[in-house]
């Protein structure tokens, strides 16, 4: 995928669409239930070695590590 990268290396402010989240069945729906799909807009707010904080939509989601690398964006 052309200028994707996994969301655990991008840096804070970094903004783009979720193209690919690698992950089971059970994975995907829980990310989906807090609005974290293939489509969706989201920004890095802070990451910095910890867990990745995100805003997806009118909220703020704080995803562990290992989630954040199987979550693709452009």
């Amino acid at each position: 995928m052309q200028n994707s990268r996994s969301m655990s290396i991008c840096p804070s402010g970094t903004k783009g669409l979720v193209l690919v989240i690698d992950g089971g069945n059970c994975m995907r729906n829980r990310l989906a239930d807090m609005g974290v799909f293939p489509g969706a807009l989201v920004e890095v707010l802070r990451n910095e070695g910890g867990p990745v904080l995100l805003k997806v939509g009118s909220g703020r989601l704080a995803l562990g590590r290992q989630m954040a690398e199987r979550i693709m964006i452009a």
